[in-house]
C-alpha cells in the first residue's frame, strides 16, 4: 500500500505536511518535492544553490526551482562585451543591469507572440531577494549546482 502524505494549512495559511502520525511543520519543509522511500520516510530534496565564482569567499545562495528557471531573465547574453566564456549552468550578470533592475523595480520581456514590443514585468520578492543578493554581495559570475 502506498503511504498517503497531505498538506494542511493553519490559520496564517502555511502549509504543513503531514502522513499518519508524522507531522513535518512548515519552517523544516524547504520544497515541496517530496518523495515517499520504500523505508515510508519522507525525504525534502535539497534547492539548486548559486555559486558565485567571481567572489569563491561569499557563501552560496539557495534558491527556488521556480527562480531557477527565471535566472535567464536576468542573465547577460553570453558574447556581449565584458561577458566572460560560460561554462554549463553558468550565468554571468552585469551589475549596471542588477542595479537599474533594484532600482526600477521592473524588467522587460520579449513576448514570444509579439516580438517587436516589450512587456513590462514587475520584480517579485524573490527576484528582489536575488538582485540584492548579487549587489550587496558584488557577485556577476555564478554556477548552479543542483
Amino acid at each position: 500500500m502506498t503511504p498517503t502524505v497531505s498538506t494542511r494549512q493553519n490559520r496564517g495559511g502555511i502549509a504543513s505536511l503531514t502522513r499518519g502520525d508524522l507531522f513535518i511543520p512548515p519552517s523544516t519543509c524547504t520544497r515541496l518535492d517530496i518523495q515517499i522511500q520504500s523505508s515510508q520516510v519522507i525525504k525534502v530534496m535539497p534547492l539548486p544553490e548559486l555559486i558565485p565564482l567571481d567572489r569563491p569567499e561569499v557563501s552560496p545562495r539557495a534558491i527556488s526551482d521556480r527562480l531557477r528557471s527565471q535566472l535567464v531573465y536576468f542573465m547577460s547574453s553570453p558574447g556581449s562585451p565584458g561577458v566572460p566564456e560560460l561554462g554549463e549552468n553558468e550565468y554571468w550578470f552585469a551589475p549596471s543591469e542588477v542595479e537599474k533592475w533594484l532600482e526600477e523595480g521592473v524588467f522587460y520581456l520579449v513576448s514570444p507572440l509579439d516580438t517587436a514590443n516589450m512587456t513590462e514585468v514587475e520584480i517579485s520578492e524573490e527576484q528582489e531577494a536575488l538582485l540584492g543578493w548579487l549587489s550587496s554581495k558584488k557577485v556577476s559570475h555564478v554556477r548552479v549546482n543542483e
